[in-house]
């Protein structure tokens, strides 16, 4: 039997419909929404494991996307670390809100490991502090600067050699991370684990969880309307929890300076940057 159309319609179409009856001239658009957060893992060094460090991603690590607009600290380093959000962080101008007055309808979103940054331990013997201020710019007590090392000089291997021929530390992490989109501190709805949202964007096959292609997203064609401030559903976040934790042996690595024997590693920290896709509607500015 036929379905009316009426009876079903998404969530795009309601809303383009609601501007429409107003009768006045609205103004539409596609960039997305993004926001990064950082999860930690935890390095243990036992006095018997000879040349190996152990890093842990303790579970029930939650991450709440959106949840902080630019120029409000985040979370950046040890516990209790902060810094203030830049505009690579995230394009949202106020914590749980769109910008401005726009509707925003979710029809989409991708996830990516977007930068790593190893916290080096200053406290280990053999450790120098013309290395943390050298021109690498390592802040060891609070690392503030993502590290690319592509030969596992100052890294472990395990964490971002190419040898790897994936992003080990994410690829194992994804599956356990569960998603969950909540409205005004009180709706939520669950959606899955974050190993099946795509990359959104360009990036090496190597580091990509599936294709790193723009349209290569987790596709809402229902989509959810993320309301204008002062509606309801207008504070709006985007939660992940760590649900088990991940258990990672990795090997030490001698730092260049001639005092240090091995690496005193103490964290490493992912930087996952969510994005969402879909379509904004606003009225148009007068400036």
């Amino acid at each position: 039997m036929a379905v009316e159309s009426t009876l079903y319609q998404t969530a795009r179409k309601e809303l383009l419909d609601e501007y429409a009856k107003r009768g006045v001239r609205f103004a539409a658009y596609t960039r997305p929404y993004k926001s990064t957060l950082q999860l930690q893992l935890q390095a243990i060094t036992e006095p018997n494991a000879a040349g190996v460090t152990f890093l842990v991603a303790q579970a029930g690590q939650r991450l709440e996307w959106f949840s902080y607009g630019v120029g409000e600290p985040i979370p950046y380093g040890r516990s209790g670390a902060t810094r203030v959000a830049l505009e690579d962080d995230t394009n949202v101008s106020k914590g749980r809100n769109t910008n401005g007055v726009e509707d925003f309808v979710i029809e989409g979103m991708s996830l990516t490991h977007s930068r790593t940054r190893i916290d080096y331990n200053t406290t280990v013997a053999g450790f120098t502090n013309a290395f943390t201020n050298s021109a690498l710019g390592i802040n060891g007590a609070q690392p503030q600067v993502p590290v690319i090392d592509p030969a596992a000089i100052l890294a472990p291997p395990q964490v971002q050699s190419p040898l790897n021929l994936e992003d080990a530390l994410w690829t194992a992490i994804a599956p356990l991370m569960s998603i969950e989109f909540e409205w005004d501190r009180s709706r939520v709805i669950k959606i899955g684990t974050a190993d099946e949202i795509g990359e959104g964007g360009p990036k090496s096959f190597l580091r990509a969880n599936g294709d790193p292609r723009p349209d290569a997203r987790y596709k809402i064609p229902e989509g959810y309307v993320w309301r204008r401030q002062g509606q309801p559903d207008s504070e709006f976040i985007v939660r992940g929890v760590l649900q088990d934790p991940i258990f990672v042996p990795v090997t030490n690595l001698a730092l260049p300076i001639a005092e240090a024997a091995a690496l005193p590693i103490a964290n490493v920290f992912l930087d996952l940057t969510f994005r969402l896709h879909g379509l904004a509607v606003t009225l148009p500015t007068r400036n």
